[in-house]
This record gives C-alpha cells, structure tokens and sequence, in this order.
C-alpha cells in the first residue's frame, strides 16, 4: 500500500513533508483520483494563491512554475507556500536554541513576573519549531525538566 500508514495532514505536519512526497500525492491526485478529488485539488490552487501576497507570489511561483505540470496543483501550491512563510533560518534556529539555554540557565528569574503559564507555553513553542525541523537539541528535555 503507497499511501499506508503513518497518516499525515499537510496543514499540520507540513514541515515533516518532504517536497518529493507531495509531488508524488500531487502527481497521484492528478492522475488516479476521483474528479471530486482532483476539484478540490484545483480548489486549493485557487484559494492559496488568491490568498498570497504579491510579494510571496514573487518567491513562491517560480519555484511552482519548474515543477513539472503532472506534478502541480493545490497541494504542491500548498506545501511550497507553507515552506517560504514557515521557514526556519540558522538565525531563528540559533535564537530559538539560546532561548532554551538561558531558560537552563535561569529559569523564571527572566520571564516577567515569574509566570509559569507564560514560559511552559513559550519554552513549548520553541521545543516544537526546533524539533519540526530537526535541530532540537538530545538534552533538551533533561535540560527543561
């Protein structure tokens, strides 16, 4: 079975997603699935780009438009409009990463009135975008805790 197990959400696990693994849903979207399928597929397209500003289309369709045709359509549009919006560059990553050291190091004595629902949702954030791509550190747990 191609598509089995483990089941993924683009929206949601986008960062997970190779881009070769959309094409490939994209291609057999296009090719094999029901016409309902493949409307909604367009669908997306439509709703997506509608939904881009100029300057995202400036960086995204270009990109879109050397991906072969069999291999285009709302998912693709998808995944590459999330990819630029969402993306993690060693600046994020290495702020994201001393965020957590200096939590290690201090604890609550920087956050702004000591407040543990503030941090647990920060330090959560951080933990999670560093993780999606692949450069959460292995003591960070042992670290937080």
């Amino acid at each position: 079975m191609k598509w089995g197990p483990p089941k993924y959400y683009l929206l949601n696990d986008f960062a997970k997603l190779s881009l070769h693994i959309v094409l490939e849903h994209q291609v057999d979207t296009n090719m094999f699935c029901s016409k309902h399928d493949q409307q909604s597929s367009d669908w997306l397209y439509a709703l997506v780009f509608n939904l881009m500003t100029v300057e995202l289309r400036d960086h995204v369709i270009p990109t879109y438009n050397e991906i072969p045709s069999s291999q285009q359509g709302g998912i693709t549009l998808t995944k590459l409009v999330l990819d630029e919006i969402f993306f993690m560059s060693c600046n994020v990553i290495n702020a994201l990463k001393n965020f957590l050291t200096i939590f290690e190091s201090k604890g609550l004595i920087h956050i702004q009135g000591k407040n543990v629902s503030v941090i647990t949702k920060q330090l959560h954030a951080a933990v999670v975008s560093l993780d999606e791509v692949g450069t959460l550190p292995d003591e960070t747990y042992g670290d937080i805790l």
